[in-house]
């Protein structure tokens, strides 16, 4: 007994002076040598969106990534002497927002060509591109940039998709008389659908008189052919990269703004120059995933999926992966017919017999990226019909691989239509689909499908919950860049709510998701999207520091308030952005 009783003070008294050499010792180290957290948020509600949607009062953060999170105890007892302490006063925390499919650069690039001289427009800017009432509306804007840009100097208008017709009705004599001095391209923002110049343009872009697809003077028609690709390539690096990047930094730290940390895109080359210049002078206040930027022969260049760093990396191949038109131009390739096609729009028949040279380049593509084992983000894919013959082909890829990569990522963008075997077939083929919700519920949009499928059908469209049954994990898109659309709030609201922006009318209630599931298919599933599932998409101890602080509960707010949250802190790697 009185043995037993000396042995454990002999052990306490061991305990008590090691503790105190242990800090005796940790008081004489260096400070540098001393791992501190730089900072520590407390007292807040942060949603981590891991597996289990754990919810904490704290978290620390260290050399760029998480180190703790916890209770308030634990968490400020790691702080120390210089250690930045954020009182959080209860507001909600989330990861930093991904958004998988959303073309920053473009809209950098407009925002230049729309922003530079000043103008005040006639017509309306809408996500960033013009939209004129009429020809003569559309005439009148040209001329005000013609009218303060310096003799010589290339004018270039970026117009709505939806001005095609405007831009078809503009004849060279009216852009000549506009303009004597300067050059003159009007384009939309898929610069190769439609677009007018003048005289002065052809001989800018050095296109010979005898050269085959000359537009005649006077004349409304260019050929598509190697006029057109003439142009756009000098277009292409028309910007020049230090002025590329002024802009490309204003749309990240908008987007910053917004909450935003890592967007998916495809980007033009010149645009990745720009992006490229930035990475490598440490000015990225975001996370960019790439496409591929230009034409690729996989035979050729290999497998370049996932090259790059957590700030840019390349995340597979995009070019031409296309199939389906937009609603807004009257579109959406489906099995079952229209009730009626859009006014001047293409009936039936014409839209299968659009589609099919498209369907024969995307297959030639998209077979050789997959094949060779590519990921492909970024595609583009509206209507079931195009849905059913993207899963043909990702299918025959994978009977017949010549790469197999451990890090392939098959990916299918916007989806606005599918059927329930389609949704099957991305389970079984291991395909993750990324919705862009905007694509029903704008006025524009959800007018449009009422009036081309009739409400019923329309209502079975964006079948979110029904990808989450089948045990996938989808994930949410913007494909734009301005208020409202391209705020992920806004996304993650329509997600939840499946409100529409014209009457407030809920379509299909049992397709809802929770606000839990929609910030993880805005976070945590969006990360599997893009292969950083191991450093991105939640708040856990090692993945890199992004988050975001809100100055409303977003689990407890109404949903229709939840895209005006405002956003008050972003954090990328540990650092404010």
């Amino acid at each position: 007994m009185m043995i037993g009783t000396l042995l454990r003070g002999l052990l306490i008294l061991s305990i008590a002076l090691t503790s105190g050499r242990s800090v005796l010792s940790q008081a004489s180290l260096p400070p540098e040598v001393i791992a501190y957290p730089d900072t520590v948020l407390h007292n807040g509600k942060i949603l981590t969106a891991d597996e289990q949607f754990t919810i904490v009062q704290a978290v620390a953060i260290r050399d760029g990534k998480f180190l703790a999170v916890g209770r308030n105890s634990r968490i400020l007892a790691m702080a120390g002497p210089r250690t930045q302490r954020i009182d959080l006063e209860g507001k909600t925390v989330t990861p930093g927002l991904l958004d998988t499919h959303y073309h920053l650069d473009d809209y950098a690039m407009r925002d230049y060509l729309l922003q530079a001289k000043n103008i005040n427009w006639e017509g309306r800017v809408i996500r960033a591109a013009l939209w004129w009432d009429d020809l003569d509306m559309a005439l009148r804007d040209v001329k005000k940039v013609v009218d303060v840009t310096p003799p010589g100097e290339l004018v270039w208008l970026i117009a709505r998709l939806e001005m095609s017709q405007i831009i078809s009705e503009m004849r060279m004599d009216q852009l000549d008389a506009i303009s004597p001095e300067n050059p003159v391209i009007i384009s939309n923002p898929i610069r190769l659908e439609s677009w007018a110049v003048n005289s002065l343009a052809l001989e800018w872009a050095k296109i010979p008189p005898r050269m085959p697809g000359r537009p005649k003077d006077g004349g409304v028609d260019i050929d598509r052919t190697r006029v057109q690709q003439t142009i756009d390539d000098l277009l292409e690096w028309y910007v020049p990269i230090e002025e590329q990047m002024v802009w490309h930094k204003r749309r990240q730290q908008l987007a910053n703004s917004w909450g935003l940390t890592l967007v998916v895109t495809r980007i033009e080359p010149s645009h990745f120059s720009a992006v490229r210049e930035m990475w490598s002078r440490d000015e990225l206040t975001m996370r960019w995933r790439v496409s591929f930027p230009g034409e690729l022969d996989p035979k050729k260049v290999g497998n370049l999926s996932d090259i790059g760093d957590d700030l840019l990396r390349i995340s597979g191949f995009a070019g031409g992966l296309s199939i389906g038109p937009s609603p807004m131009g009257g579109g959406v390739w489906s099995f079952s017919p229209r009730l009626q096609p859009l006014p001047g729009a293409m009936n039936d028949q014409e839209l299968e017999e659009s589609q099919l040279p498209r369907l024969a380049q995307l297959r030639a593509r998209l077979l050789e990226a997959l094949r060779y084992g590519w990921s492909v983000p970024n595609t583009h894919v509206i209507g079931d019909r195009a849905a059913y013959e993207f899963l043909k082909i990702v299918e025959e890829a994978q009977n017949d691989p010549v790469v197999k990569s451990q890090t392939q990522r098959l990916t299918m963008d916007h989806l606005l239509q599918v059927r329930p075997q389609e949704i099957q077939k991305m389970k079984e083929l291991g395909v993750i689909p990324s919705i862009a919700p905007w694509f029903l519920f704008t006025k524009q949009n959800i007018t449009n499908l009422r009036y081309m499928f009739g409400a019923d059908r329309t209502n079975e469209m964006l079948p979110i919950r029904s990808y989450i049954e089948a045990g996938l994990r989808p994930s949410l898109e913007s494909d734009s860049g301005d208020a409202p659309l391209g705020r992920p709030l806004y996304k993650i609201q329509h997600a939840i709510a499946r409100q529409d922006d014209d009457q407030g009318r809920i379509w299909n209630e049992s397709e809802k998701v929770s606000r839990q599931e929609a910030l993880w298919m805005s976070t945590l599933w969006s990360s599997y999207y893009t292969g950083d599932e191991e450093k991105l998409g939640s708040i856990e101890p090692g993945k890199l520091a992004d988050l975001v602080v809100m100055d409303r509960d977003y689990m407890t707010v109404p949903e229709d308030e939840i895209a005006e949250i405002p956003i008050i802190l972003t954090l990328l790697g540990g650092n404010i952005v």
